[in-house]
């Protein structure tokens, strides 16, 4: 069973995993204990637990990690507490990179609030610099990051791209039965940073634009759960590649520092609540059209990326998406293999694409000679897609 006596400390650069190459830096920890599958059933009573193993199993996840499953922490504590995981993994980050400034800070959550990336500057006392917050879901880090690169007042800057995501604080008793149990079966803490000077990247363009697609689109509250944030008017100026499926718009807020999707609150009193169907039917539908474009564009332009990094729900949605994209396709498709089970990871929300993309590196699977797709679909929702060529 997990040790509890030993939580990890959100300011030890000690527990962070580093990962670097020419072009960018990925540091990462969960700052939370592990939970095996093992570990994750026994929570349920003994009755049910070969159903909870049947659950579990099925995610392709064997393990995930879990801070706040008995924690009474208030939720000005767990915002401290990202503050500081955000500041710790910054300052490694920069230090592995080589930096002594940075340019710009970019804070994606689930649900956390929107202040954090100020919070986050003033102790790393860098309140000069600019920031943006993204309330995307799984989508923002990857919506950040293809946001970064086609800002032309972000170009040839140092950029952070963190990651806050401490689900746990989300799971509490109520979803150790069987009917719930798919959320901490899925879902786990991460935090990470992706430390880039956007110059690295190109995203190339054809005649209708960037190879970059921002699409969104009402999911009715697949998965439901109670934001910290409170959604606003819409007073930004809205990128051309950003399109607004029906109603969409009405549940978006951008401005110059913000982009936000509001999101439904929970069913039966929970934190968070999932319908696993409907999550995998939505995600399986509408991520293929999206990616399928882009590629089609980079195959005109002879361009076509020959590897991926994109957010891994599970690992049967993984495989519809895949299934459904490899369909009478005219050209070959990048590698889009599932990863999470083998890496020891669950879905981080936001941070999911950032580890996957570290764990390619790490595995000497990513060239960062080629051009690549980057991909994520987050609930709300929002599904992001691009190419992108690493400079030479």
């Amino acid at each position: 069973m997990v040790n509890k006596e030993r939580l990890p400390s959100f300011d030890n650069p000690e527990e962070i995993k580093l990962t670097s190459t020419e072009r960018l830096t990925i540091a990462s920890s969960p700052f939370a204990p592990p939970y095996s599958n093992s570990d994750l059933s026994s929570l349920l009573p003994e009755h049910q637990k070969d159903l909870a193993n049947e659950i579990i199993a099925g995610t392709g996840m064997p393990r995930r990690f879990l801070r706040y499953l008995d924690s009474m922490s208030s939720p000005e504590q767990i915002v401290d507490d990202a503050v500081t995981a955000i500041c710790t993994l910054v300052e490694s980050a920069m230090k592995e990179q080589g930096w002594k400034h940075l340019d710009h800070l970019i804070v994606t959550s689930a649900f956390l609030p929107t202040q954090i990336s100020r919070l986050a500057l003033r102790n790393l006392n860098m309140s000069e610099i600019s920031d943006h917050d993204y309330r995307l879901a799984c989508a923002g880090a990857v919506t950040g990051f293809v946001d970064s690169l086609l800002n032309e007042h972000l170009a040839g800057k140092n950029v952070a791209l963190v990651s806050a995501e401490p689900l746990s604080a989300l799971i509490d008793e109520r979803h150790f039965t069987p009917e719930n149990l798919h959320i901490p079966a899925i879902f786990g803490d991460m935090y990470s940073v992706l430390c880039y000077n956007t110059s690295d990247f190109i995203i190339p363009h054809d005649e209708n634009g960037p190879l970059a697609k921002v699409v969104f689109i009402p999911d009715h509250g697949v998965i439901k759960l109670t934001p910290w944030y409170q959604l606003k008017k819409n007073e930004g100026k809205i990128p051309p590649y950003y399109q607004f499926a029906e109603g969409a718009k009405e549940i978006t807020s951008i401005d110059s520092n913000e982009v936000i999707m509001a999101l439904f609150g929970p069913d039966q009193g929970l934190r968070v609540s999932m319908n696993g169907q409907a999550t995998a039917k939505h995600f399986i539908r509408h991520t293929p059209p999206i990616i399928r474009e882009i590629l089609e564009r980079s195959f005109r332009m002879n361009v076509l990326p020959s590897q991926a990094v994109y957010h891994q729900p599970s690992q049967p949605v993984n495989q519809g998406i895949e299934r459904a994209l490899g369909r009478n396709s005219p050209f070959p498709l990048p590698p889009m293999k599932f990863t999470l089970g083998e890496i020891g990871q669950s879905n981080s929300s936001s941070a999911t694409s950032i580890i996957a993309w570290q764990a390619l590196i790490e595995r000497n699977l990513f060239n960062h000679q080629e051009p690549f797709l980057i991909c994520a679909p987050g609930i709300g929702s929002a599904i992001t897609a691009a190419t992108i060529i690493p400079k030479t």
